[in-house]
């Protein structure tokens, strides 16, 4: 709603657009067979691509890769679950079908980075949050007005 007040409404739907149109190119290479064939792109900042052998950051991707910080995730799923459910993508080749199931596991890897950097975001803050209630100075316990029961 921010947004919309802000002016930007048509920024978001066209950046929407945008990602639906990305999905439906990715499809679209499934299809043609082309979408393993993609030549390497560039690392976006923000990515984590690492080599999985040496863990050493990666200066190129498959061209293909979903484009974390730039590919709404979210979006990109929606397109490619609707088209796994036609009958389209239960007639596809299996080498199509496992392309098409490749890139959905690259976005799924994506999401879960980014779940945990939430995650860990929030354990951050309340930790921080902790450290500051524990400096807070001790001003004891409220005593009771009522007088004591003896035992």
């Amino acid at each position: 709603m921010a947004a919309i007040d802000g002016g930007t409404a048509e920024k978001l739907v066209e950046s929407y657009e945008l990602d639906i149109a990305r999905a439906n190119l990715i499809i679209s290479k499934i299809r043609a067979g082309t979408f393993l064939e993609e030549p390497m792109r560039p690392v976006f900042p923000g990515e984590d691509a690492l080599d999985p052998e040496t863990g050493q950051p990666l200066m190129e991707i498959p061209g293909w890769m979903p484009r974390e910080g730039v590919d709404n995730v979210t979006v990109h799923k929606a397109v490619f679950s609707d088209w796994f459910k036609t009958d389209e993508w239960d007639g596809l080749a299996p080498e199509a079908k496992e392309a098409s199931l490749i890139y959905f596991s690259a976005l799924l890897e994506i999401e879960n980075r980014q779940a945990e950097r939430a995650k860990q975001l929030q354990a951050e803050e309340a930790m921080s949050q902790g450290m500051m209630n524990a400096a807070k100075p001790d001003v004891g316990t409220p005593q009771s007005s009522l007088p004591a029961i003896p035992s």
